[in-house]
């Protein structure tokens, strides 16, 4: 009974301290791949066609990661990879330009094939100047 209770003692006196350190530097803690964002495959990206329709887009990608307010016209699919062993990290991006009638435009980032229509970049708008 009395060294059921020194050896419980003992125990808890060693390993409560521990409990409070950070476990997560030691080699034989398994620290998983971070992955985030969108994953997107060269085939995909390669089907995209100046005029589709932000719904076929959807249909062909997925949802995009950052839709953003302020910039309704452009949409940004992000992926992210973290090896958390070392390794590199890994970012792809691809962003995509709508017309003002709602039809892809242009694209710019990752994967896109070099003779694509969609390389050109959205169109400018002439400006008037006050001169």
């Amino acid at each position: 009974m009395r060294t059921t209770l020194i050896s419980t003692a003992l125990l808890y006196t060693i390993f409560l301290p521990l409990s409070g350190c950070s476990l997560s530097q030691l080699p034989f803690v398994y620290r998983p791949a971070l992955e985030q964002g969108t994953v997107l495959s060269k085939e995909k990206i390669a089907k995209l066609r100046p005029g589709m329709t932000p719904q076929q887009v959807k249909f062909l990608l997925g949802t995009p990661t950052i839709q953003d307010p302020f910039h309704a016209h452009r949409w940004d699919y992000v992926y992210l990879r973290d090896p958390r062993d070392g390794g590199p990290l890994v970012e792809h991006r691809l962003t995509l330009f709508f017309d003002q009638s709602q039809h892809l435009e242009a694209a710019r980032g990752y994967a896109l094939p070099p003779e694509s229509a969609l390389r050109r970049g959205p169109q400018k708008k002439a400006r008037l100047s006050a001169r």
